[in-house]
């Protein structure tokens, strides 16, 4: 089974050791929670409530499913020069250590086949409970189709979005990166790089 990507547990380490003798027990807290996140393993886990120009694409909504009215709805968007796609990208982490893990924030970048599509920052503290417990961290996607992929066919749009939500029949590779940071006395402190979560969209 292919292995969760994690961070770098020797990065959190030397990030985080200056900090520690000016600490209270409260920073040291958050600290050890953010060191813990370190070793957590990630993975895109669902997506949820994809549209394209407001078109829900779930529950078998492919390309094929689509009714004359959507079509209609997408043409009349694509040819005014707009086509907006929107869904929750439900990123999902398991805390392997014997105390919590957490975060007050996350940056995030979102690929597709290399090609960067948005970004966005998660501005929700998240804890982790220990002992192999989970905790999602939904990410808000929001961008407009026309603009980051300009030249392609509505055609092969429909298809992006239909992939992301699970139900199209050409396979997307999808690849997200995040750094998460703590705040510790009104000053943000980033995690000293990205991971990098992958995952393959396809019917199959």
């Amino acid at each position: 089974m292919k292995r969760l990507p994690r961070f770098q547990p020797a990065l959190a380490t030397l990030f985080f050791l200056p900090f520690l003798p000016f600490s209270g027990c409260a920073t040291l807290q958050q600290l050890g929670q953010m060191a813990n996140l370190s070793q957590c393993r990630f993975r895109l886990a669902s997506v949820e409530q994809t549209s394209l120009a407001g078109i829900a694409l779930q529950d078998g909504s492919g390309p094929s499913d689509l009714g004359p009215l959507d079509l209609i709805k997408l043409q009349s968007a694509f040819s005014s020069g707009t086509l907006p796609l929107q869904c929750t990208l439900n990123l999902e982490a398991r805390n392997p250590n014997g105390s919590p893990a957490g975060m007050s924030r996350m940056e995030w970048v979102l690929f597709m086949d290399g090609s960067r599509l948005t970004s966005g920052v998660l501005e929700k503290p998240v804890e982790i409970a220990p002992n192999g417990e989970t905790g999602t961290f939904p990410l808000a996607v929001s961008l407009d189709l026309l603009q980051v992929l300009s030249g392609k066919t509505l055609d092969s749009m429909v298809n992006l979005a239909s992939n992301i939500a699970g139900e199209g029949t050409r396979p997307t590779r999808i690849t997200l990166q995040v750094k998460p940071s703590i705040t510790v006395a009104g000053q943000t402190l980033d995690y000293p790089g990205f991971v990098t979560v992958r995952h393959d969209f396809s019917s199959n």
